[in-house]
């Protein structure tokens, strides 16, 4: 279960001083092998959200995807759920986050990577 998650991708609706304020957070990259193919599928620019209607604040999730990677995954630390969708990770346990502890880095290209993906 993922105890604490900092976010480094400080143009991210969810940013809050390096803090997720998301509810659960999806992280993609299939059959990567490398963390910098990686990416935080919940990542949302807030300098170029084009419809800003389109995400319920309140429940801090931004998309169907995310919705659905929330269902089931309850983090009771505070911390949000980390879905991971990156097969090859070590810390993937049937589509969840097994990591004490999360790190997504800043922006690169549009996409947020996940800094704790670490190869099988």
């Amino acid at each position: 279960m993922v105890e604490s998650l900092t976010c480094q991708a400080t143009k991210c609706i969810y940013n809050n001083q390096n803090q997720c304020n998301a509810t659960a957070i999806n992280v993609g990259g299939d059959m990567t092998q490398h963390g910098s193919e990686t990416f935080c599928g919940t990542y949302v620019d807030k300098e170029n959200m084009l419809e800003p209607e389109a995400y319920d604040f309140d429940n801090k999730v931004s998309s169907k995807s995310d919705m659905e990677t929330a269902e089931g995954l309850t983090d009771f630390h505070g911390a949000p759920a980390v879905g991971c969708n990156a097969l090859k990770c070590e810390h993937n346990h049937d589509y969840k986050c097994h990591a004490s502890s999360v790190k997504i880095l800043d922006e690169n290209d549009g996409r947020a990577e996940c800094e704790t993906f670490k190869p099988e």
